[in-house]
């Protein structure tokens, strides 16, 4: 528990918390009632009324901490993945719209409460940091904590800092993650590629001659392949269908970034606004696709749906290994709640 200039911390095999946060239970707690030394002691953030400017910002402080020290061997990680991929796992279990920025009596339930003001929020700001870069999103946290001291910042104050560090308006993505409730879900709807020919039948002028393509000569330059003169051999056409599952869409410049891997080792990478819908992408090469990505840098960590992020040609998800951790959190969710938080 936090109070100013003094930090209480706890750890227990028995307790709930313990199921979700391992043998790294006290170093995350420490780490977070730390951080409340800042963004609510120094910067006086109305823990009642704008939750996430307190238990948001802290929570974000505390994965980035925790992922920095584990890395350099000073605590124990966590069982299962990473402390980020932890966090996108317990949210993705909250199946009810949540509204980060309103005042906690007003959450439908302590879980709610929990979910925007802490995990919903630390992601989002992580998101915001793949979005604008590390260097300037540490910059605006700077800015905002020396601005701000003993000042009573509000939501408006910190959109004001992002926009003015990063240099471009990021009020949307405040609009969507923060004030907003849409859920926020793209990923792969299909993939395909199939065999096209290496010139259509018919007649044809070229080089001021006619040149006839039959069915029989099409086949015959297929199975020699490419040639010294580089007549084309069998290509393939791959499609890759991207959709919008959730309401929520991205804005500004931002993009969603998709990646497609081929057979034979290549990639290609191709981006897409996110404005409508869906939309589909086409690749015309001598090499049929082996799988399908969005988001492949992990810059969307604020994605609901980890499971249709990929696919591969023959139509299987390549989340397998995300799902049955997904499982194994769900029970530790559970019991999470169990326990006291703060």
């Amino acid at each position: 528990m936090e109070y100013p200039t003094f930090v209480t911390g706890f750890s227990g095999w028995l307790t709930p918390m313990f199921v979700v946060y391992g043998r790294s239970l006290i170093e995350t707690v420490v780490i977070h009632e730390l951080g409340h030394q800042y963004f609510y002691g120094l910067l006086a953030s109305n823990e009642f009324e704008e939750a996430w400017l307190d238990e948001g910002l802290t929570s974000y402080a505390e994965l980035q901490c925790m992922e920095a020290i584990v890395s350099d061997g000073l605590a124990p990680g966590l069982r299962w993945g990473g402390f980020w991929t932890r966090e996108r796992l317990l949210l993705s279990l909250l199946r009810t719209p949540v509204q980060v920025d309103q005042r906690s009596w007003e959450f439908q339930t302590p879980r709610h409460f929990f979910a925007a003001s802490y995990g919903k929020t630390a992601l989002s700001l992580r998101t915001l940091e793949g979005l604008i870069g590390t260097e300037s999103f540490s910059r605006a946290m700077r800015s905002y904590a020396e601005r701000y001291r003993f000042r009573h910042p509000a939501k408006s104050d910190f959109v004001a800092v992002v926009n003015e560090v990063a240099g471009k308006d990021m009020t949307w993505f405040f609009d969507e993650l923060v004030d907003g409730t849409r859920p926020f879900d793209y990923g792969v709807d299909g993939l395909a590629s199939v065999k096209v020919p290496a010139r259509l039948r018919g007649v044809f002028d070229a080089n001021g001659t006619r040149e006839e393509w039959t069915e029989e000569k099409i086949e015959k330059l297929e199975a020699a392949g490419p040639s010294e003169s580089g007549t084309p051999g069998t290509m393939y056409r791959t499609t890759v269908k991207i959709r919008r599952y959730g309401d929520a869409r991205i804005g500004g410049d931002a993009r969603i970034e998709v990646l497609v891997r081929f057979k034979d080792g290549t990639t290609e990478t191709r981006t897409w606004d996110g404005q409508g819908r869906w939309t589909r992408l086409e690749f015309i090469k001598p090499v049929e696709a082996e799988s399908a990505q969005i988001d492949p840098r992990g810059v969307w960590l604020i994605d609901e749906n980890l499971a249709n992020n990929s696919r591969g040609t023959d139509g299987v998800r390549r989340n397998v290994v995300k799902l049955m951790t997904q499982l194994l959190f769900s029970v530790q969710f559970v019991l999470h709640f169990f326990g006291s938080w703060s």
